[in-house]
C-alpha cells in the first residue's frame, strides 16, 4: 500500500532533505516540521495552523504600523507640503530652505507621536511573508513525499495544482476584500496610491491564471494568510479594539477631501499619463532633429529660470524658504569669514616660521688677519 509506504516526517527530515538553514526561508520550514511533528495533524490543518502562528507573530508590528498611520493621517496634509517644500528647494539649489523643510517635517510627526520605529515596523513583516512563500514553495516542489498525502479528500496531494481554479479564485475574491476593507485608512490626498491600488486589483483578477500553476499547499498558505488579514482589518475597525491597543479612532475625513479613484478614474489617469509622455518623447525627438539640421549638432543650453516668488519653495511652504537677498547675505558672510580665517592663518604660519628660522652667522671684519695656510706635507724620504 502506497500510503503505507511514506514514514510520518521525524525530527530533522527537512534538514536531511537540504531544507531548514538559519535564513528567513528555513526558519519558517522548521516551524512548520514543529507543528507537525508536536501536534500530529494531517499536513493541510498543519499548514492552517503555522499560518495561522505567524499571523499572530507580526500582529504586533501590525498594531504599531496602524498606530502610527492613524497619528500621521490628520497632519497628511502638512507633510506632503513639507515634502513638496523640500523637492522645490533642492530644485532651487536652496540649501537652507530644505534644512528648513524637513525639520518641520520632524516636528509634525513628533508633535502627532509618529516615530521612526514604528515607520519601520511594518517592514519586518517583509521577511516572514516571502521566507512563507519561498519556504513553502520550496517543500512541495522538492517534494516532500509527506505533503502527498494531505488528509483531505478534496485536497489530496498539496504538491500539485488544486482542481477547477478553486484556491487562486478564493485567493483573489480575499485579496481583494483585503483591499477594499484596508482602503478606508489609506491617504486619499495621494491619488498615486489610489491608481496602484486598482492596478493590483486588476493584477490578481488576471493572475488567476497562473496562480493555478502553483502547487495547492502553496495556495492554501496564501489563502490562509488573506483570511487572517481581513480578520485583522476588521479587528482594526472596532472602536474597543483600538480603544484598547492605544490605536486614535477613526475619523471620516474632512468635506471636500479627495476619494479614492474608480477603475475608469484609474484606466483615464494611465492613458493621460501614457499619452503625455509619448507627446514628450515626440516634441525631444523633434527638437534633437532640428539642431541637427541647424548643422551645429548639440542642442543650445538653456539656464534654467531663476527662482522667484512664484516659482520657489516659497509657494508650497512659505514659512520655509528664506528670501534670496537673506540666502546671498549668508554666503557673502560665510566667504569673508572664510577668507579672514585664511589669511590670519597665513600670518601666524609666516611669523611661526620667521621666529624658528636660525640667526644668519656673523661675517669676520674686512682688516682681520687671514688664517695662515697649512703648512705642505714633507716628501717622504727615501723613495724608492
Amino acid at each position: 500500500d502506497t500510503v503505507a509506504a511514506i514514514p510520518p516526517l521525524q525530527h530533522g527530515d527537512l534538514q536531511a532533505l537540504g531544507l531548514c538553514h538559519w535564513t528567513p526561508v528555513g526558519l519558517i520550514q522548521y516551524s512548520y516540521e514543529l507543528v507537525h511533528v508536536w501536534t500530529g495533524l494531517p499536513w493541510f490543518y498543519t499548514f492552517i495552523v503555522a499560518t495561522v502562528f505567524w499571523r499572530l507573530v507580526v500582529f504586533p508590528f501590525a498594531v504599531v504600523g496602524m498606530r502610527n498611520s492613524s497619528r500621521m493621517r490628520p497632519i497628511s496634509a502638512q507633510l506632503n507640503a513639507t515634502s513638496q517644500a523640500i523637492q522645490a528647494a533642492r530644485l532651487a539649489g536652496d540649501t537652507v530652505a530644505m534644512q528648513k523643510a524637513a525639520l518641520e517635517g520632524a516636528r509634525l510627526r513628533s508633535s502627532a507621536g509618529v516615530s521612526m520605529g514604528g515607520l519601520v515596523a511594518p517592514l519586518i513583516q517583509m521577511p516572514i511573508s516571502i521566507g512563507m512563500f519561498f519556504g513553502i514553495k520550496k517543500m512541495c516542489e522538492l517534494p516532500v513525499m509527506q505533503l502527498t498525502q494531505s488528509g483531505v479528500n478534496w485536497l489530496p496531494d498539496l504538491t500539485q495544482p488544486g482542481p477547477y481554479y478553486i484556491l487562486p479564485i478564493l485567493v483573489a475574491v480575499s485579496g481583494n476584500v483585503m483591499m477594499s476593507m484596508s482602503a478606508r485608512d489609506m491617504d486619499t490626498s495621494r491619488p498615486g496610491i489610489g491608481h496602484l491600488m486598482n492596478v493590483v486589483r486588476v493584477a490578481t483578477i488576471l493572475a488567476i491564471y497562473w496562480m493555478d500553476r502553483f502547487p495547492s499547499g502553496l495556495l492554501l498558505c496564501l489563502l490562509v494568510t488573506s483570511v487572517s488579514t481581513v480578520i485583522q482589518s476588521a479587528v482594526f475597525r472596532s472602536p474597543a479594539m483600538r480603544t484598547a491597543l492605544n490605536i486614535p479612532q477613526w475619523t471620516p475625513p474632512p468635506a471636500g477631501s479627495p476619494k479614492l479613484p474608480t477603475m475608469l478614474d484609474t484606466f483615464r489617469f494611465g492613458y493621460t499619463q501614457l499619452f503625455k509622455s509619448a507627446s514628450a518623447e515626440a516634441a525631444s525627438a523633434a527638437s534633437a532633429a532640428s539642431g541637427s539640421g541647424s548643422g551645429s549638432g548639440v542642442r543650445p543650453w538653456v539656464p534654467p529660470p531663476a527662482p522667484t516668488a512664484s516659482t520657489g519653495p516659497a509657494t508650497v511652504f512659505k514659512t520655509l524658504a528664506p528670501t534670496p537677498r537673506a540666502s546671498d547675505l549668508m554666503a557673502q558672510q560665510a566667504q569673508a569669514q572664510a577668507r579672514a580665517r585664511a589669511s590670519s592663518n597665513n600670518s601666524s604660519a609666516s611669523s611661526l616660521f620667521e621666529d624658528a628660522a636660525p640667526a644668519p652667522a656673523p661675517r669676520p671684519p674686512k682688516n682681520a688677519p687671514a688664517k695662515p695656510k697649512a703648512k705642505a706635507a714633507k716628501k717622504s724620504k727615501g723613495s724608492r
